[in-house]
């Protein structure tokens, strides 16, 4: 009898030792999430501060998602070049990777 009590407790300490692990594991893993999106959303706002800072381009229209380095840019603009310069401007901001353009040329006709 005694020598089950004892294998008891042993399994008991050994279920609340994994579970445990488990919960570190399982928060590291969080904070680790957390920080990716963080560092997101600091690059895109870092590419959205730079859009915002050249002449001639109307940052309004553009949306910037990003992901571990990778941008993508999505709106509309009235000109390719704009289009271009846009690409060009998100590429050359610290952080980027690629940049992924998808940003189309705006027609009149469309419903804003």
């Amino acid at each position: 009898m005694k020598a089950m009590r004892i294998l008891a407790v042993v399994l008991l300490s050994l279920m609340l030792n994994s579970a445990n692990a488990f919960a570190q594991e399982s928060s590291s893993e969080a904070a680790s999430s957390v920080s990716i999106k963080a560092a997101n959303r600091a690059l895109a706002k870092s590419v959205r501060r730079a859009l915002g800072r050249v002449k001639g381009l109307d940052p309004t229209r553009i949306y910037v998602r990003a992901s571990n380095g990778l941008v993508t840019l999505s709106g509309n603009l009235r000109t390719q070049a704009q289009i271009d310069l846009a690409g060009r401007t998100a590429s050359a901001v610290q952080g980027v990777a690629s940049v992924n353009n998808r940003i189309v040329i705006f027609n009149e006709g469309d419903v804003q």
